[in-house]
């Protein structure tokens, strides 16, 4: 299986892992491995988000465009 190295992690980020592995009980290798495994599958793209935002405005209202919801990602990021 292949193994993975992060170089030059500050210490407030080690301080985090540690921190986060021991509250869910993992070991800090364990807990970096969810960590990019979630992170990895969470990533979509905008069509898949303007998708899923027009389906839970479908049950309010309306639909939303691809312009509004780049707005909004922009402003909250």
């Amino acid at each position: 299986m292949p193994t993975l190295v992060i170089r030059d992690v500050s210490p407030e980020l080690d301080a985090e892992l540690t921190e986060l592995a021991e509250r869910n009980r993992r070991s800090k290798e364990k807990q970096a491995l969810f960590l990019l495994q979630t992170g990895i599958r969470r990533v979509r793209t905008h069509e898949e988000v303007l998708a899923d935002v027009n389906r839970t405005a479908s049950k309010i209202k309306g639909k939303i465009t691809m312009e509004e919801t780049l707005k909004f990602t922009e402003a909250h990021h």
